[in-house]
């Protein structure tokens, strides 16, 4: 079954018309929640009849909500007097955003008896396996640390009732498909299933199909991929005018708090340096943190002593900042997808907010994706803001040729050709293959061995044989002594012989041994050692014999 927005009543309805109880509305409109959101009025209703739910909204509307306020009302009124045993589980793609999950059960659940355990990574086993065994209510969960803390057998999933994929995609999208597949397996006992998610992937779908029973699907239409609130802009500029064009932007922004987007996490390090460097106060967040370290960043920029931070994708949906007025795309994500989940840290509770992104010309189908996915609703501009039209602008195509190309596919050295002279290759070891001064232009000239250009010195005109050794470099045949690397006398063996006939490159062994030289006689008692072709004649003729020995 699927729910559609415009199957909904338009009218903004209170909390305790969707059925919920009148302390936890109190407890929302204490909170400043007045009006619910339409994920909200369509999912409460649902979720509190125990149905298994599909949500699909964008961020930032408020679907972390939709799931709890109905969780919590049916844990509580499901409670028994007996120890306390996990009835719900929710995994999130990142740490922050568990953090950010247990926050909102903290504050909806004030005055309630609800106990709860955020299990992620970066942080110790020791208490976290203490409140597990004290026991928790609802376990807030990473898929990693999760499967961790079950292979040491210290959860206990039988009374779980309620399994909430949060940000679904995002897990997928960061590797965690196979381990969601095993935690839903892992629950088999009745329960409730409930995944909300901005996109809708393959996998995503092949999860629907496994694990909803029965399940309503909830879909928010909405003209624009993102959030209508958030204004979004883009400016085209080169690389190396990037850096001062963002300190212009955070000038602009007069000390109000910036979040800005780095694509790795090298990048997010050189960007906090540099900022740190012009004089504002930076801090960066990204996955290569311990938890505490991260953790205390983010209170930073909540707090509002940290003007700007520097983050990546991985912390982009943990981040949750009230008043936060600017993202800053300091590189463009690799998805369209990532790109609506960055701008969605801006724009919240139905605040306006600017999304900046800088891009290279060469960046241009990166872009292109992009517009297509929000629906065309991007100013582009140049760094004078100028407008700027994406078909005008120049597509770089197929990159530059570079050393080699396009002949690469010969391999890394490959030369452009050997030189022939006469009928033969230079350096062959055939004799007579070659004849001297013979070429195809009738000039005697050779090809340097290493470069394959023509060496001048080889031909001279005191030297006009190159079959016979120069008389300027002529060596004695006997041996001579010379200082060696320790200071000391060493004995060089003397030279092969050349004859004359030979051509160049071609030696023979001296007639007779230097006197110093003692001779090896062969030991005519030993067996010649078999090659392996011999021995694999051998085999096949006895075969033959054996088989020619058997009766018919």
């Amino acid at each position: 079954m699927s729910v559609s927005g415009d199957q909904m009543s338009a009218s903004p309805s209170r909390f305790i018309e969707l059925g919920l109880t009148e302390g936890i509305s109190t407890r929302v409109n204490e909170l400043g929640i007045e009006i619910p959101t339409p994920i909200q009025e369509q999912a409460i209703p649902v979720v509190l009849e125990g149905r298994d739910v599909l949500g699909l909204a964008q961020t930032g509307t408020g679907k972390t909500a939709a799931y709890l306020l109905p969780l919590l009302q049916r844990i509580t009124e499901n409670s028994s007097s007996g120890p306390r045993r996990a009835k719900a589980l929710i995994l999130t793609p990142t740490r922050e955003l568990a953090h950010q999950v247990a926050t909102s059960i903290r504050d909806f659940s004030r005055g309630m008896a609800i106990r709860y355990v955020v299990i992620c990574g970066g942080e110790r086993y020791s208490g976290q396996i203490d409140a597990l065994k004290k026991g928790v209510d609802i376990i807030v969960a990473t898929p990693g640390r999760f499967e961790d803390l079950f292979a040491k057998g210290v959860l206990d999933l039988d009374t779980v009732q309620h399994l909430i994929l949060d940000e679904a995609d995002q897990m997928i999208d960061l590797g965690f498909y196979p381990a969601i597949r095993r935690i839903c397996n892992a629950i088999t006992s009745e329960h409730q299933t409930i995944f909300f998610s901005a996109t809708m992937p393959d996998e995503m779908r092949r999860l629907v199909d496994e694990f909803l029973t029965d399940s309503i699907t909830i879909r928010i239409p909405s003209k624009n991929v993102a959030a209508d609130t958030v204004r979004q802009k883009a400016v085209m500029l080169s690389g190396p005018m990037k850096r001062p064009y963002l300190t212009k932007l955070i000038e602009d922004a007069k000390e109000e708090q910036v979040l800005v987007f780095a694509g790795t996490k090298r990048m997010a390090d050189q960007l906090s340096s540099f900022l740190v460097a012009e004089g504002y106060s930076v801090d960066v967040l990204h996955g290569d943190m311990r938890q505490m370290i991260r953790t205390k960043v983010l209170r930073k920029f909540k707090s509002g002593e940290l003007q700007v931070l520097v983050a990546t994708d991985v912390a982009a949906r943990g981040i949750d900042v009230t008043g936060l007025n600017l993202v800053i795309n300091f590189d463009l994500p690799q998805t369209p997808e990532l790109y609506v989940h960055r701008i969605g840290r801006t724009g919240r509770a139905k605040k306006t907010g600017m999304a900046i992104s800088l891009c290279a010309p060469s960046q241009r189908r990166q872009l292109v994706a992009i517009t297509r996915h929000i629906k065309n609703t991007m100013e582009i501009v140049n760094a004078i803001g100028e407008p700027v039209s994406l078909q005008d602008m120049k597509d770089p195509g197929k990159p530059a040729p570079g050393r080699g190309w396009p002949f690469r596919s010969k391999g890394r050295n490959s030369k452009p050709g050997s030189f022939k002279a006469g009928s033969s290759k230079p350096g062959s070891s055939k004799p007579g293959s070659s004849k001297p001064g013979s070429s195809k232009s009738g000039q005697a000239r050779s090809a340097h061995p290493k470069s394959g250009k023509p060496n001048p010195d080889h031909y001279r005109s005191d030297h006009a044989n190159p079959d016979q050794p120069r008389p300027d470099r002529t060596r004695p045949d006997h041996a001579k002594t010379g200082p060696s690397r320790n200071g000391g006398s060493k004995k060089q063996a003397p030279r092969r012989n050349k004859p004359d006939n030979a051509p160049r490159g071609f030696y023979v062994e001296p007639d007779t041994p230097p006197a110093d030289r003692p001779v090896k006689k062969k030991d005519k008692s030993r067996k010649p050692k078999w090659s392996s072709k011999k021995k694999a004649d051998a085999r096949r003729n006895r075969e033959r014999q054996n088989a020619a020995r058997k009766p018919a």
